[in-house]
């Protein structure tokens, strides 16, 4: 899903490990004090405010948020967890890459 809307923007810059460019992929605020505000919300606690530290554990949280909502529209429509939000789940029911 990130993939289709990332090339339906021209590409979607390095979201696939900037958390500034997955959060404008998204259409979300990417500055510092969003950045700030987002990491509470989700819970994350890794390292100074702006630091890589912080931005590489908020940009996994997002990435894990992202793809349990799409778990959850797939389930809510009927889906047997096939294509996009289907390809993330183990066994288990856990995300492949250990989100819940």
């Amino acid at each position: 899903m990130l993939a289709a809307m990332a090339d339906m923007k021209g590409g979607g810059g390095n979201y696939q490990s900037s958390i500034v460019d997955l959060l404008k992929l998204l259409d979300l605020d990417s500055s510092l004090v969003a950045r700030k505000e987002l990491a509470a919300e989700l819970n994350v606690h890794a390292g100074e405010d702006g630091s890589a530290e912080q931005n590489i554990a908020l940009h996994r949280a997002v990435i894990c948020a992202f793809r349990g909502s799409w778990a959850v529209i797939s389930r809510d429509l009927g889906h047997a967890f096939h294509g996009i939000a289907g390809s993330h789940f183990a066994p288990s029911g856990r995300l492949a890459n250990g989100c819940y």
